[in-house]
């Protein structure tokens, strides 16, 4: 996924914007089916939690970073999180990638952990998603999934 901004805040919207606002490590979770909007999560919640067969995996502990002292036009993952085993089973599309780190049993209830996040494409290595995954993005219920990759980029015009 890649954000256009104007040549004079592209690294500030990456480093000061995108990962100051996530905490120290966050968490992940990798969904099937077409990705919705921010406002359709918020706002039926119910619909996206860890009781919906298009929930398929939470990864915690993710840290992101801003690297080479913040002059690059990216953020990426650079804390991995342990490998972790799929809730359901289903071709990952889409995640959400939170400000704070719920544990899965946050994500289970009726209300929603935070409604601050980012919505974004999965992908293989091949591909431009948010979090990608090697080989595919293949899951299979209570067998161990392992982010390969993750990138968020910014362009300027």
């Amino acid at each position: 996924m890649t954000i256009l901004f104007h040549s004079n805040i592209r690294n500030l919207m990456i480093g000061q914007g995108i990962v100051r606002g996530l905490a120290s490590t966050v968490a992940v979770t990798i969904y099937s089916g077409a990705q919705p909007s921010a406002a359709t999560i918020a706002s039926t919640w119910s619909s996206f939690n860890s009781g919906n067969a298009s929930f398929l995996a939470h990864f915690n502990g993710v840290g992101w970073t801003h690297p080479i002292d913040g002059t690059t036009t990216f953020a990426s993952i650079t804390t991995f999180p342990a490998p972790t085993p799929a809730v359901n089973t289903g071709t990952g599309a889409w995640c959400i990638v939170w400000t704070t780190n719920p544990l899965l049993a946050a994500m289970g209830t009726g209300t929603i952990p935070t409604t601050s996040f980012l919505v974004g494409p999965v992908t293989n290595l091949a591909g431009n998603g948010i979090v990608r995954f090697n080989p595919n993005t293949d899951f299979t219920i209570a067998v161990n999934a392992t982010i390969a990759d993750g990138t968020i980029s910014a362009s300027s015009t």
